[in-house]
């Protein structure tokens, strides 16, 4: 209450205010004392379960009545957040929602993430609606960067042509950018057999996959007056 300087107590309430009692600071709506955690122009406070301000920094998820929010400095932060290794969707009241973000690209400040299940990956190739990203150590998108033999744009996914990448063992074919799932076309060759070695067809791919089948047998040397009439060979 407040007595005013004759010691009389006043009738207009406190309301909405600090108040300095015996060198401790309290805020006060109504006259009635908060406590705990409290949120005041958009800062949470800590005022303890005593009501006595403390000088506590807060940089973490803090739950304030029924809500959670996210503050730095106690500063309520807004919209999604990364804290740790998880993201958040905090709105644009700073409450914490029940949104899950899976398999998705999440941007955050000028940073790209990718979250399974609310987790961001790190170190991870990852292909998303047609285009391939890396999401380094600490989970950010490369962007505009160099990475091994790939180049990466300004929107943080592997730009060139003619790049073959595996991924989680499914292989990625990558052209002006854009990125599918890479179906092997072969180019056959014919190879003859000879004397000494076997005949067969090679079938090669693009990517760099080849395999050979249809296998016919050296036909062996064919000796007159001891030397190949087909290679020279000598008879030994």
């Amino acid at each position: 209450y407040d007595f005013g300087t004759d010691g009389k107590q006043k009738t207009e309430p406190l309301d909405k205010v600090y108040v300095v009692v015996g060198g401790n600071t309290y805020y006060v709506i109504n006259n009635i004392i908060v406590k705990n955690y409290y949120i005041i122009n958009n800062e949470v406070i800590d005022f303890g379960d005593d009501g006595i301000k403390r000088d506590t920094v807060l940089n973490d998820i803090v739950r304030v009545g029924n809500d959670n929010y996210y503050v730095i400095n106690n500063v309520i932060q807004t919209g999604n957040q990364l804290v740790g290794d998880k993201i958040y969707d905090f709105g644009t009241d700073g409450k914490q929602k029940d949104t899950v973000f899976d398999r998705e690209i999440v941007v955050i400040g000028n940073n790209k993430y990718y979250a399974i299940s609310g987790t961001i990956v790190v170190r991870t190739y990852v292909f998303v609606i047609n285009h391939i990203y890396y999401f380094g150590d600490d989970g950010c998108a490369l962007i505009g960067t160099t990475f091994g033999s790939y180049e990466f744009g300004d929107e943080g996914f592997i730009t060139g042509s003619d790049i073959f990448i595996e991924i989680d063992g499914t292989l990625y074919e990558i052209n002006d950018g854009i990125a599918k799932v890479h179906e092997h076309n072969y180019i056959d060759t014919v190879v003859e057999p000879t004397c000494v070695k076997n005949g067969y067809t090679l079938h090669t791919c693009a990517c760099g996959v080849e395999y050979k089948d249809n296998i016919t047998k050296a036909f062996g040397h064919t000796y007159v007056n001891g030397e190949c009439t087909v290679c020279g060979a000598k008879k030994s």
